[in-house]
This record gives structure tokens, sequence and C-alpha cells, in this order.
């Protein structure tokens, strides 16, 4: 059966905005119901998440162009159309009547009238666009520019946002506990220019990844970003460390991989799914001085907290606003709401003030987002300390997109008397 990209693009768009379900699900499920591969899975998804991207700006062309309601089939039809005509080279033909025919017969009329209109004009609406302010031009929620704005600056934030608005690269790390010789001959196979300059053993995918690579442990798919936080930990052999927030587990691999699978390291998490997948990841990698447990760390079981030991160092990834990874997480920027940093921000002073008792005098605490939010960091250390008279900052670690060339991040080293 011939694959009809745009349906299922389309399919995918209106799941997106009839459910709370991220992106990144969505195109997971959509591969998986319709088989897609090959150049069939390139299309949608550059289709699915272009069209997320750029939500800002399409609707700034078709606001212009409508004459009354739009329901939200016609709505998410205009957007595909709009996106491919305004940021792909597919001929522009194909996308007309190809988009026009998602709509039911008796409402192609209007909707082929609109985007040949948006092309007559794309010129004008284009400048327009250009000339407009960065949450339209750069298409982010205006409440989210605005905060930036506060926190780093208008030029800083107009880096940020055409920063996330460019596909990820894929990046790979080595994985230290696999055969060595395997590594050393997945390493002569890649382009010099795949090797990342200031992070050796990580290294750039380019088109699809072989899956023999991660089957054989080889690899994690991981961003450079994420381990800073390993680093400022700085795991030594022979100590009992804890991740406390542990899956997919990349963070617990590198430091296993640190350790060279000497010493004890407990990966906790709260969620019966994510534990099976760190489980599936921490074996893949080759992890063996590693214990799994489930822990709810805002409800944390009296009997399961007997059985945890004191900690050398407690690695704390806490949830937060992804907003260091939205290039990655395409999704994020609309999903995000105003009141979700003060959300966020209690769950994270009530994670690190719950693994706080089980740190040993002299003890490691890093704490880890992948946001680069001053609220959900900086903020939050400082009412950390100011609540824990026993605990000092060491060093922190920050990693800002449009600067560093990588995702966002934070981390703190804080030490306990």
């Amino acid at each position: 059966m011939a694959i009809n990209a745009r349906q299922i693009t389309l399919q995918g768009l209106r799941d997106w905005d009839d459910t709370s379900r991220f992106a990144d699900d969505i195109l997971a499920g959509l591969t998986k119901q319709h088989l897609l591969a090959g150049s069939n899975r390139a299309l949608v998804q550059e289709l699915f998440y272009g069209t997320l991207r750029n939500l800002e700006s399409i609707d700034f062309v078709i606001e212009a162009l409508r004459r009354g309601s739009l329901g939200p089939q016609a709505l998410w039809v205009l957007r595909l159309g709009i996106y491919q005509l305004y940021h792909t080279h597919i001929a522009e033909h194909a996308i007309l009547n190809e988009t026009v025919g998602l709509m039911p017969k008796n409402q192609r009329g209007f909707v082929n009238a609109i985007l040949r209109n948006s092309l007559r004009q794309k010129a004008d609406f284009e400048q327009k666009i250009e000339q407009s302010t960065v949450d339209i031009r750069e298409s982010h929620p205006e409440w989210l520019v605005e905060r930036w704005q506060e926190q780093l600056g208008e030029d800083e934030t107009e880096k940020l946002c055409a920063w996330n608005n460019v596909a990820a690269p894929v990046y790979a790390r080595f994985n230290p506990l696999a055969d060595v010789n395997l590594i050393s001959d997945l390493r002569e196979t890649l382009d010099a220019d795949l090797f990342l300059e200031k992070f050796p053993e990580f290294f750039r995918i380019d088109g699809p990844i072989k899956q023999e690579w991660l089957a054989d442990g080889l690899i994690y798919i991981q961003d450079p970003s994420t381990i800073g936080a390993c680093e400022l930990l700085n795991a030594q052999p022979g100590e009992t460390i804890l991740d406390a927030c542990a899956a997919p587990g990349g963070k617990t691999a590198f430091l296993a991989g640190e350790l060279k699978n000497e010493g004890t390291i407990i990966a906790a998490d709260n969620v019966a799914k994510r534990i099976t997948r760190l489980q599936e990841n921490l074996d893949r990698m080759r992890v063996t001085n590693t214990n799994i447990r489930q822990l709810d760390w805002l409800n944390l079981d009296p009997d399961a907290a007997e059985q945890l030991p004191e900690f050398d160092a407690i690695l704390v990834d806490v949830p937060c606003s992804n907003t260091g990874v939205m290039r990655r997480r395409v999704d994020v920027r609309w999903r995000l709401q105003p009141w979700d940093f003060e959300r966020q921000i209690k769950t994270q002073m009530a994670i690190s003030e719950a693994v706080l008792p089980f740190l040993k005098s002299g003890g490691r605490l890093i704490y880890s987002t992948c946001s680069i939010d001053r609220d959900e960091n900086e903020a939050v250390i400082d009412t950390l300390l100011s609540q824990n008279s026993d605990l000092a900052q060491v060093s922190t670690r920050r990693t800002l997109p449009w600067i560093d060339g990588i995702d966002g991040s934070f981390a703190a080293q804080l030490v306990k008397a």
C-alpha cells in the first residue's frame, strides 16, 4: 500500500493538537503504525516537526488571509501547506495538489484559495515576518520570549530562538565498557570530521543510526551537554553513588564507565515504564555495578528509605522545563506554560531535600537540569543553601546553546559539611 506522507503527518498534527502527548511520542507511534522507513519516514518527520517548529509565523500568514473561522481540519491542512510552501523545496504544484486533497471535496475550494494567495504574496509575507517581533519571526510564544529577554537580554534571546529553529544533529558517545577492539574498529570507520574536538568520546551521526552499534552496546545516543554534571560529580573508585532520577540511564552509564564498573551505583526512578527502559539501557551498555530501585522521592516509602546506604556522591538530575533542549524537543515551546516553572521549582526543591539525608558528611550533591532558566538553576541553589547551613557550593557548570554549540544545561556541586 502506498504511503501518503502528508495524510500521516496530518494525523500526527491533529493528534498533537487533541491530546497532551509530546511530538516525539507521536512520531514514534506513527512510524510503528505505518511502518515508516527511509525517505517516507524522513518526509513525515520533516513535515511534522517543521510545521510545529514554525507555528507562530505560519499562523501569521493564515490570520492575514482567512475570512471567518476555520475548523481544526482546515487549520492544520493550511498550516501543513504553508510550511511546505515557505520552508521546503518541494515543487509548488505537488504541495498544492497533495495538501488540498487532504480536505473533503466540498471544502477544498477555500483551502486552495488561501494556499494560492499565500504563494502569490509569499515575498511580501516573508518581509513582514522578518520585520516582526522575535516571537513571530522565530516562532516562539510571546510570554517565553519576554521571560528570556528579561533573563538573557534581547540579543541573546534572539540567538537562542534562532538556535531552536534548526534541526538538531544526533550525537553518540563511545561506551568505555564495550569491547576495546570493537570500539577501535568503529572509530576507524568514521570520517574525521564527525568527531567533536571538545568532546573526543563523542561523534556526530549523519543519516540512519546503525542498529548494530546500539545492540552491541558500542554507543549511547547522547548530547555532550549531559555529561557536565557527571564530570562535576567526579566519581572515584570504590565510592557509593546515587543517581536519584536516573532514567533513561545516560548519566548512570557514563558514571559506571568512569568507575570501570567498580564501586556501587544505585540508580533510581519512580515510574515502572522508565525503570524498564533504564534496565534495558544499562544492560546494553555492559553496566554491572548498578542496582536499580523504584523510588518516589516526593513520597518516599520508609521501608525503602531504611534500605538506602549513605552515599559519597548524589546526582539529582531533576525534572525541569527542558528550555535547554528545545532544539531537540520541538513542541516544548508550545506545551510549556508560565505556571509550569513554579510547579517544577517546587518539585526540584522537594527532590533535592529528600535525598540530602542520605549524603555522607563531606559528600557531594550534584544538582542538574537541562534548563537555561535561572529560577530553576541558580535560584534553586540559592534556596538550598539558605535552607541547609551544612551545604556549601563548590562549583557550577552551565552550557548555553548559542555560545557552546550544544544543548543547554546547568549543574552545581554542593558539599555537605
